[in-house]
């Protein structure tokens, strides 16, 4: 694959969930608006799908169409029930690591209240049964699903047949990372994404990695609306 073909991938997925971020936070209801929950809910559920299906539809635009690869090609190979269950394991250490690392930077770096707007992404409407299940549907397995396509079954790939692994593991991690849209989360993230990567590179197969990226998000999905339930409020 050309870079210039790589690069309009990323662009294209870079600037969607750039573009959702915005788009959650700027209809995200706030006391005395008038804004009815259910509609942020659905604006959510509608980006996140359409986000999905122009990433997925680049990847076989650009990939299995003018390539000649196939879905296999790009990861979605079977992997051994081992490391499903390494996957699982993987994900829930990863939760004390990216909580050690925030904690750690955060003081350091941020010199003003930190805002995360992940946070307004995941939570758009507030604590609802809805919302929960809703968001543990599409951000806890449909955009995991997109997001290892690209980064960890492309753009991995990629660079590993030009730089070597563990330039290819930094390097996506970091653009990974980065595609989150809040600077300060990019170490933590950046340590999500090489785990991800590090289990493709190991088991051959991109299935574990989005075992591993779903369970991550829906650990931290649950938590959030957990929180919102016990009437913690978005900073």
């Amino acid at each position: 694959m050309s870079a210039d073909d790589l690069l309009l991938i990323l662009i294209v997925t870079l600037g969607s969930v750039r573009l959702l971020v915005w788009l959650l936070v700027g209809l995200s209801p706030v006391p005395g608006s008038g804004r009815d929950p259910g509609d942020a809910l659905l604006a959510a559920m509608t980006v996140l799908l359409f986000q999905t299906a122009v990433i997925l539809a680049m990847l076989r635009a650009v990939v299995i169409r003018k390539y000649g690869l196939s879905w296999a090609d790009l990861g979605l190979r079977p992997a051994g029930r081992h490391w499903y269950r390494r996957a699982v394991i993987i994900a829930v250490l990863l939760l004390p690591t990216v909580a050690l690392v925030n904690s750690v930077l955060i003081p350091m770096l941020a010199e003003e209240p930190f805002r995360n707007p992940q946070l307004y992404a995941i939570a758009p409407a507030g604590f609802s049964w809805s919302a929960l299940l809703t968001m543990l549907v599409m951000a806890g397995v449909v955009t995991p699903f997109a997001e290892e396509l690209v980064f960890r079954g492309l753009l991995f790939p990629w660079l590993r047949t030009r730089l070597g692994v563990p330039a290819a593991v930094l390097l996506s991690a970091l653009c990974f990372a980065t595609l989150h849209g809040a600077a300060i989360l990019i170490p933590a993230l950046t340590v999500v994404g090489a785990a991800f990567a590090v289990i493709y590179q190991r088991c051959g197969s991109l299935w574990p990695a989005i075992v591993a990226h779903s369970v991550f998000n829906g650990i931290m999905i649950v938590v959030l609306y957990a929180l919102l339930a016990a009437g913690v409020k978005l900073p």
